[in-house]
């Protein structure tokens, strides 16, 4: 009775930890994608200030270097977390006897 007991406790936390990583990379992936279309909201803001096609193409660049380098930051912030996740994970998990 024990051991079934011992089972089900490893199982459900096993479950909330999987469901506590699956709510944590979602919510981090909802924040990422709200700043890109703030981002873009405020490059197509932008836009009526731009009046020679030279403003234009720096704003476009400007644009892409900004969009690559938060896609760049979010990888690194998304090892971050993934890492620390796993370390939580770990830290909880089964330990030998």
């Amino acid at each position: 009775m024990q051991l079934e007991g011992a089972l089900a406790d490893r199982f459900f936390m096993t479950s909330r930890q999987v469901a506590e990583m699956t709510a944590t990379i979602a919510q981090e992936m909802v924040d990422f994608a709200g700043r890109r279309m703030r981002a873009q909201l405020d490059f197509v803001g932008s836009l009526p200030n731009c009046s020679e096609p030279q403003d234009l193409m720096a704003a476009q660049f400007r644009f892409v270097a900004d969009a690559s380098k938060d896609y760049a930051d979010e990888i690194g912030h998304m090892t971050q977390v993934l890492r620390r996740m796993n370390d939580e994970a770990l830290s909880a998990g089964p330990r030998a006897a």
